[in-house]
C-alpha cells in the first residue's frame, strides 16, 4: 500500500493535483503484479468528484471534467463543462464538447471558452 500511495503522490505533486481517484492496483511482493485489486467503475468516479466537490464547497456546475468513454457518462451528467477527448460515441453523445487531438493540450482552448462563460464567486 505504501508503494501505491508513493505512486499516486508523486503524480499529484508532478501535475499539481492535490488528490486522485482510480482503481486499485494489485501488490505482490512490494511489486505491481499488473492485476486489478479493487474496481473503480463510472460511479465510483462520478462520486469522486461529487464529494471533492462538497468537501470543497464547489459548485458542481463549475467543475469541469474529460473523459473519453462510457465510464465518464455518469460523471459528464452532474459537471457544468464535460468535454469528450479523442472519446467513444457514447462519450460524445454526453458531453457538452467534443475535442480530438494529439495531446490534452487540445482541449485548453474549450476549457478556456467555457471559463469565460461562468461566474465563479469571488473569495
Amino acid at each position: 500500500m505504501r508503494l501505491r500511495r508513493f505512486c499516486v503522490a508523486y503524480l499529484c505533486s508532478r501535475f499539481g493535483f492535490d488528490r486522485a481517484c482510480g482503481p486499485r492496483l494489485q501488490i505482490v511482493d512490494g511489486r505491481y503484479s499488473g492485476e486489478v485489486a479493487e474496481q473503480f467503475d463510472e460511479h465510483a468516479k462520478r462520486d469522486f468528484a461529487v464529494r471533492v466537490a462538497a468537501e470543497l464547497g464547489v459548485d458542481l456546475r463549475h467543475c469541469a471534467a474529460i473523459g473519453d468513454g462510457r465510464s465518464d457518462v455518469p460523471l459528464f451528467g452532474v459537471v457544468g463543462c464535460a468535454i469528450a477527448f479523442n472519446a467513444t460515441p457514447e462519450a460524445r453523445a454526453a458531453a457538452s464538447a467534443t475535442v480530438n487531438g494529439p495531446d490534452l493540450y487540445a482541449v485548453v482552448p474549450g476549457l478556456s471558452a467555457w471559463l469565460e462563460t461562468i461566474a465563479l464567486p469571488v473569495n
